[in-house]
């Protein structure tokens, strides 16, 4: 007699859990690292223009409305 089919639920269940946990931990700090990077490039790349071009200010200016 073949053996019964297993139910694939459960291991799907428990994959959804686990990268459902997997996001809401490893990845939120890879975002935040990666927003660090960007800050830190900003800034270097503010400074450097700031020091070619004699303090003179190249970067856009935001406008506030």
């Amino acid at each position: 007699m073949p053996a019964a089919a297993k139910s694939f639920w459960p291991a799907f269940a428990g994959f959804m859990v686990l990268a459902g946990t997997y996001t809401t931990t490893v990845a939120r700090s890879e975002g935040k690292a990666m927003e660090h990077s960007n800050t830190r490039y900003e800034k270097s790349r503010s400074a450097y223009l700031k020091g070619v071009t004699g303090g003179a200010e190249l970067e856009p200016q935001k406008q506030t409305s």
